[in-house]
């Protein structure tokens, strides 16, 4: 009877191995928004010191690293294979040329807005904690 008792146990704990993979990816994914989010808020508070203090080299430092941050994004563009836009046009300089204002497009349009979202995230904490600090 003890044995029986003993058969009919499930395990506290039990890894599924069909939900494995499925998990992994949860987490790779979570970590990679976090990292970003972290990578944005560090260049978003050295922009905003630079602004804030006016100091030359904090502002170089800012701008590289809105550089870094915008190339970063442009290569999960790039691997989306956005150089292969226009395959079927007769022309090829006339896709490259598309596909370099489209680039042109993509890269400013995200740097600016990587620019002014982060100058303005990192603003509003500064007056949060400011009024809390009072």
């Amino acid at each position: 009877m003890a044995e029986q008792n003993q058969k009919k146990r499930e395990p506290w704990f039990e890894f599924d191995e069909k939900h494995g993979p499925t998990s992994q990816k949860i987490r790779e994914l979570a970590k990679w928004v976090l990292d970003f989010i972290r990578n944005v808020a560090v260049v978003g508070a050295i922009s905003y010191f630079a602004n804030v203090s006016e100091s030359t080299v904090l502002r170089v430092v800012a701008w590289i690293g809105m550089g870094c941050l915008t190339a970063y994004l442009y290569s999960y563009l790039e691997q989306t294979r956005f150089n292969r836009l226009f395959p079927v046009m007769k022309y090829r300089w006339l896709a490259a040329s598309l596909e370099f204002v489209i680039f042109l497009i993509v890269v400013g349009g995200g740097f600016m807005l990587l620019n002014v979202g982060t100058n303005i995230a990192v603003r509003e904490i500064a007056e949060a904690y400011q009024s809390t600090s009072k």
